[in-house]
This record gives structure tokens, sequence and C-alpha cells, in this order.
């Protein structure tokens, strides 16, 4: 090979290394927005079931403040 060759290949296989770093460093930021979505799905599930609890809540304490007369609406 020549010397142009060579350091060609040289360049190319440095470029190689990068790209693999740079294809691991993509994947490593993609399980951790995987991991992100999971929590933010969890943590909105239970907002939502907080949400049913105090709407229930709130029917069966309109329910007791009608049946006492006590209801405003």
């Amino acid at each position: 090979m020549t010397e142009v060759e060579n350091l060609m290949l040289e360049h190319l296989k440095r470029f190689q290394g990068q790209l693999s770093r740079v294809e691991e460093k993509i994947e490593e930021t993609a399980s951790e927005m995987r991991s992100m979505k999971q929590h933010m799905g969890a943590f909105l599930t239970s907002e939502a079931n907080r949400d049913i609890g105090r709407a229930q809540f709130r029917l069966r304490l309109e329910r007791i403040e009608r049946r006492l007369d006590l209801y405003e609406g």
C-alpha cells in the first residue's frame, strides 16, 4: 500500500471508532428516554387514579350534603 492509502485507512479506522462511540451514546440516550417515558406513564397513571378518588369523594360529599339539606348547588 502506498503512504496515501495507509493514511486514508488510518483515517477511516479512526472515523469508524468515533462512529461506534456515537452509536453507543445514542443507544444509551434512547434507553434513558425509554426509562423516562415509563416513569412519566406511571406518574400520569397515579395522578389519574388520585383524580378519580377525589371525584368519587366529591360525589359522596355532595350526596351527604343533599341528604342533610346542606347542598347549595
